[in-house]
């Protein structure tokens, strides 16, 4: 019995650490799962350990390129999302994760709202110092083209995107192209409303006197989407001068609320 038990314990112990490894094997198949729900992939998504084996890289990645049917495309974009997160966390995943997201961006067959989603991960993957220079630089370069997309909200995620880099110790791209590249969302009809809003802010913060003009105007267009309208008036508030009072205070008296309380917050700026 005792010599038995002996050889028992052992095998035992080794089914034991098999069966553990299935199950870690199992999270990335498991993750990706057409069936997986939200609550799941994320409780999944903590047990994944780095730096992954070459063939649940090449999984995670080909989950990144993957389209979905219209019952599925929102919960199959979220977990894309937090897995593109993830890999970005994760230097030995880094760069075939950045290559993949700008193949995503790049191609028209793929989910547009997905590819909006990737081209702000671009920011997050130039903030890794593994990126490798030449990845970078097509980063940068992707942020830029699609700052002239007027579709959904490429251009103004991508101007996001590059205001922050150029805000950097070493920038990565130059302040007045950023600034250019607001200008011109800004001045183009083909643009959307919500882009503009973005393109108003950042082309403010980068010093430029057309969005303070635009701005202006803006503020006191009754026809224009209320979002713009406040944003204008809010980059009068941090960068107008004193005629600008006499502008903003009638704006105060609005019979909406939204632009009442952004005149107000101006004008405490303006006098202060």
């Amino acid at each position: 019995m005792f010599t038995s038990m002996k050889f028992i314990a052992p095998l035992f112990l080794s089914v034991s650490l098999l069966a553990d490894a299935s199950v870690e094997l199992g999270v990335v198949d498991r993750f990706v799962s057409d069936t997986a729900s939200l609550k799941e992939a994320r409780s999944l998504l903590k047990d994944l350990k780095s730096p992954l084996s070459a063939q649940e890289e090449a999984r995670c990645l080909q989950f990144l390129k993957q389209t979905f049917t219209e019952d599925l495309a929102a919960n199959g974009r979220t977990r894309q999302n937090d897995l593109a997160n993830w890999l970005l966390d994760q230097p030995q995943h880094v760069n075939p994760s950045t290559e993949v997201l700008l193949e995503v961006i790049s191609g028209e067959d793929m989910d547009i709202r997905w590819r909006e989603f990737c081209v702000q991960k671009l920011a997050l993957a130039l903030e890794q110092p593994v990126l490798r220079s030449s990845l970078a630089d097509q980063c940068v370069a992707a942020l830029i083209e699609k700052a002239g997309d007027p579709r959904i909200s490429f251009s103004g995620t991508a101007l996001l995107g590059l205001y922050g880099l150029s805000k950097k110790t070493d920038p990565l791209v130059d302040k007045d192209q950023v600034m250019r590249l607001a200008e011109y969302v800004l001045k183009e009809d083909k643009f959307p409303s919500a882009n503009k809003v973005t393109a108003l802010q950042v082309a403010g913060l980068t010093g430029s006197e057309a969005a303070l003009s635009l701005a202006r105007a803006y503020s006191l267009d009754s026809s224009l989407a209320i979002q713009l309208r406040i944003s204008a008036i809010a980059l009068l508030g941090s960068r107008g001068n004193p005629d600008d009072i006499s502008k903003l205070n009638p704006l105060t008296q609005s019979v909406d609320y939204r632009l009442r309380k952004a005149a107000q917050a101006a004008l405490r700026k303006l006098s202060s």
